[in-house]
């Protein structure tokens, strides 16, 4: 473990010596690292892991963040603060973990999905599993593409009142009740509301598209801070900054 500890303070000095065409390189070789070796690591050397990617990470634009946001949206070991950092940033550097990471914390997914943008919501109705509280804020604020997501993506589960909400959407809007009509965990109840709700729509195909959309979530705003921060905070400014 010591030589991988020396490993990493030489990316560190690497990463100061370099120019800034070539810090990018020098963080994506970072990143390589800790994807390889943060799963496996001991307490000690994770924590220097992190606080090597975390320091490195200040200095990258929007799209370098992105990338490493890719990269802890796949590992199955990221670090928990890491994560959930990042799945709160602007949307280009949270959209994957957003999507994908398991590791995100869920009251921090709730957060994004109360106060996030309408991408937000979207990535979030596509995760492998969506839960019923999630479902529920993403229904009570999405648009109609992002309740389409939600109901489409078999890992989602609801409320009763969430399919409520959804079946009286569908008075308005042709497309999320055939896709309500697609999910096979109805009960037979709520087909048969969507059945009459089929019905109305081949007597009256007008009536959906005279009905005005719902109005879209604001975009999720992060206040700034101002007193002297540590890496972490610093990194968390940067990343929120960048919308």
């Amino acid at each position: 473990m010591q030589n991988l500890s020396d490993a990493l303070q030489t990316l560190l000095v690497d990463f100061r010596a370099a120019g800034p065409d070539n810090r990018l390189a020098v963080f994506r070789k970072a990143c390589a690292v800790y994807e390889e070796l943060a799963p496996v690591a001991d307490h000690r050397l994770g924590s220097e892991l992190q606080a090597l990617i975390t320091y490195l990470a200040q200095f990258m634009d929007t799209e370098a963040l992105a990338d490493l946001s890719a990269v802890l949206a796949r590992m199955e070991r990221p670090h928990a603060e890491l994560v959930n950092l990042f799945a709160q940033g602007c949307y280009k550097v949270a959209r994957h973990v957003l999507e994908k990471s398991r590791a995100v914390d869920d009251d921090i997914l709730q957060s994004v999905a109360q106060n996030g943008g309408v991408r937000s919501l979207i990535s979030i109705a596509r995760r492998e599993i969506v839960s019923a509280r999630l479902s529920h804020t993403i229904v009570g604020r999405g648009d109609r593409l992002a309740l389409v997501t939600l109901v489409d993506n078999p890992g989602a589960t609801f409320f009763p009142r969430t399919l409520d909400m959804l079946v009286e959407r569908c008075e308005a809007d042709d497309t999320l009740l055939e896709a309500m009509g697609d999910r096979s965990d109805l009960s037979e109840d709520y087909r048969k509301k969507l059945a009459t709700l089929s019905q109305l729509a081949v007597l009256h195909p007008f009536q959906h598209a005279l009905l005005p959309e719902p109005p879209r979530p604001s975009r999720y705003i992060i206040p700034h801070q101002s007193t002297r921060l540590s890496a972490l905070e610093e990194l968390r400014l940067k990343i929120m900054a960048n919308s």
